[in-house]
């Protein structure tokens, strides 16, 4: 999997929607969800390609943005 958007160092701006993006692949199945997370927090859960989730109204601050797939 890799986090695709917003791209590494973005900005942000305040009290605007921000879309997550991701492209995730299985070479042996399919992937059956991606989940997105701020820091250790799970913000969304996405169980079909296109892999995409808005993060809504992200506050100021600097955060790490990860993704984890899991496959069939």
């Amino acid at each position: 999997i890799t986090l695709t958007a917003p791209a590494n160092q973005a900005t942000i701006v305040q009290g605007t929607t921000a879309r997550l993006t991701a492209q995730a692949t299985d070479t042996d199945g399919t992937v059956a969800k991606v989940e997105f997370f701020v820091g250790s927090q799970r913000i969304a859960t996405v169980n079909q390609a296109p892999w995409q989730a808005d993060w809504a109204n992200p506050q100021a601050g600097t955060y790490q943005l990860t993704a984890r797939a899991t496959d069939n």
